[in-house]
């Protein structure tokens, strides 16, 4: 094996030719609850929360209608004995198409968009002594899906074969492979590959193994086609289920040219990580409340990509807490523009950063970096003040240090009537940061989306979560570019909801201005509703108006049925606001496809699951009622 400098990689993969092929099973039977509405399509009159019973959201006029397609009695759909963690996705077109179903436990089903029943299903190879565990959202290459996973051991005393199995069940090897969808198999062409990879950094021994055992494919793969690289490359990004030692933040860039010309030990192109540390304190450690290492790449949407002018694209990736230094090349807490072949450099100013402080950098020095944004406050700022005192006296990185707070989202792209693009980057905290994309280190806003969860009296029940974990809906057809951030709220005091900015420029500088929220902040719905992590926010054009509505989830707890809700873009109207068969699933994009919205549902984190489905129907032509005044924050 070579070794070679940290800006570059040395790795190894293995062509696995003694796993089990794949093939295609008959759909097995389904839920037989129906979970029927009433006969307008509308909510019952109470839900259930875990604090208690409240009233449901009273809906204007031009309500959606949401009529449940399946699980009914008469279409009960697919049942799956894993999580479905990843997004639906939808593949192919007309009387053809299907949505695709990546459940944890290796599954790859196409789903029939009207019945929900499987018209065929591919199990992902494994060793003959190991399941597959699937979380990531796969991605397409025209009729080929690549999918990465890992392997885990069977539950004590049974065969390999369909378990079902927790995020946290120990890792054995992470695996990436090819799913031919038009040949309903696994693809021959692309052998399946085991991901391993070495990369000098610092310490003694100064190599950094990539560590199956902690690492986690959770980030959406991306597939992006670089110049004269016709067949484009993959990335796979990793972080750990949790934040134990040693963990960092890896990206594999997987080319799929090489992959199918040279086979599985050509197909890892390079190899980034954002923390090339090898001291990290105890093996099995927590380092969550600590800055050492770190860094992890786990925002469930993935990288963003982005135009560039000069490779064609650039991935913007967005590493979790762990150790800021950019004199050893770590880069937690931070976002980081990386392009085709990952060799990254900061491009930040040499001599405004000689003198790196962690706990407070220089304005001057992280100002000064093209390909790198640190978070900071902007004057007149303060840090974060949780009711809880853990912060008096801290910056805004110790703070997040002792809070487990930054990271977690992916950024949305905002390309404004000027022709300036900007990233609205959410954080933990509660906060969205405004970036330049021509230059990161320039920072135009910071606005405070909610509050710090946690009151005197009303414990914060989990202070490690923050209140956004997310990547922010852009609506593009209002007179102004509109950022929807779903967020939450782990305590019984503060409102939270999905919350509306206008991305406006007032004399050339781009600034966040808070337009509305859903529910309304000063309503005791807002107060009541966001209690758990969400799903993300998916923006479609539908009924027969064509407005620009956004659907997400309202997670429930296990044994409660999750809430799936439609907000009007143009001011946060709740048009529709229904109960699920399930739970939903936290973190997963709902998916639209002819006026149909498909989301996931787990019973638990460990399955079983479903896939639910709800046609939109008759948007009433009637007025749209103002806006309730944001609430001052």
């Amino acid at each position: 094996m070579v070794y070679i400098r940290p800006t570059q990689i040395v790795l190894m993969l293995v062509s696995i030719a003694t796993w089990a092929g794949a093939g295609c099973s008959q759909p097995s039977g389904g839920d037989a609850d129906a979970g029927a509405q009433d006969g307008g399509g509308l909510p019952s009159n109470r839900i259930f929360h875990a604090k208690g019973p409240f009233e449901r959201l009273e809906l204007p006029p031009g309500a959606l209608r949401l009529r449940r397609l399946f699980p009914t009695a008469s279409a009960p759909g697919e049942r799956f004995p894993g999580c479905l963690w990843a997004s639906p996705l939808l593949h192919g077109t007309g009387p053809a198409a299907v949505v695709v179903a990546a459940e944890s436990g290796g599954t790859i089903a196409g789903l029939d968009p009207e019945t929900g029943r499987a018209r065929f299903r591919v199990q992902l190879p494994a060793g003959k002594d190991e399941d597959p565990f699937a979380m990531a959202t796969p991605v397409f290459v025209g009729d080929q899906l690549v999918v990465a996973y890992h392997t885990v051991d069977p539950p004590a005393g049974e065969s390999p074969g369909a378990h079902s199995h927790h995020p946290s069940d120990p890792r054995r090897r992470q695996l990436a492979a090819v799913v031919d969808l038009a040949g309903r198999r696994m693809n021959p062409a692309y052998p399946p590959l085991e991901l391993r990879a070495e990369v000098l950094g610092h310490g003694r021994p100064p190599r950094v193994p990539f560590l199956a055992s902690n690492s986690l494919a959770r980030g959406a793969l991306v597939h992006a086609t670089p110049r004269g690289d016709p067949d484009g490359r993959v990335y796979v990004t990793y972080g750990n289920a949790q934040d134990l030692q040693p963990w960092h933040g890896w990206v594999f860039e997987l080319s799929l040219g090489a992959w199918r010309a040279r086979g599985a030990g050509a197909a890892i192109s390079s190899v980034l990580v954002t923390t090339p540390e090898r001291e990290c304190g105890p093996p099995g450690s927590s380092g969550s409340r600590t800055r050492i290492c770190g860094g992890g790449l786990w925002s469930p949407s993935g990288p963003l990509l982005v135009p560039d002018a000069k490779e064609g694209y650039a991935l913007i990736l967005s590493p979790g807490n762990g150790q800021l230094d950019l004199s050893r090349r770590d880069y937690a807490n931070t976002l980081m523009r990386v392009r085709p072949g990952l060799d990254f450099d900061p491009a930040c100013h040499a001599e405004a950063c000689a003198r790196f402080d962690p706990d407070e950098p220089s304005p001057a020095c992280v100002a000064s970096c093209r390909d790198l944004f640190v978070p900071r406050l902007l004057p007149g700022q303060a840090p974060p003040r949780p009711a809880n005192g853990l912060c008096d006296g801290l910056t805004l990185f110790q703070c997040w240090e002792r809070m487990d707070y930054v990271g977690g989202s992916t950024p949305a792209r905002v390309l404004l009537p000027s022709g300036r693009a900007v990233l609205a980057y959410p954080t933990k905290d509660g906060h969205v940061y405004l970036v330049d994309e021509a230059q990161l280190g320039t920072l135009h806003d910071r606005a405070q989306a909610v509050e710090i969860c946690g009151a005197p009296g009303d414990k914060c029940l989990w202070g490690w979560a923050g209140m956004i974990v997310t990547q922010p809906a852009v609506a593009a057809s209002l007179a102004e570019p509109l950022l929807l951030v779903p967020t939450f709220m782990p305590d019984a005091t503060h409102p939270a909801g999905v919350v509306a900015f206008a991305v406006v420029e007032h004399d050339g500088r781009p600034r966040l201005e808070r337009r509305w929220e859903a529910p309304p902040f000063h309503t005791e719905a807002a107060r009541q509703r966001f209690r758990r992590h969400p799903s993300r926010l998916r923006l479609a054009r539908v009924g027969p108006s064509h407005e620009e509505v956004g659907f997400l989830v309202e997670t429930g707890e296990p044994g409660q049925k999750g809430r799936l809700l439609a907000v009007r873009a143009a001011d946060g109207a709740i048009l529709a606001d229904v109960p699920l068969a399930g739970p939903g699933v936290r973190f997963s994009l709902p998916l639209v496809r002819d006026d149909v919205v498909y989301v996931g549902s787990c019973d638990s984190d460990s399955g079983p699951s479903h896939l639910e489905a709800y046609r939109v129907e008759r948007l009433a032509a009637a007025a749209a009622p103002a806006p309730a005044p944001a609430q001052a924050q």
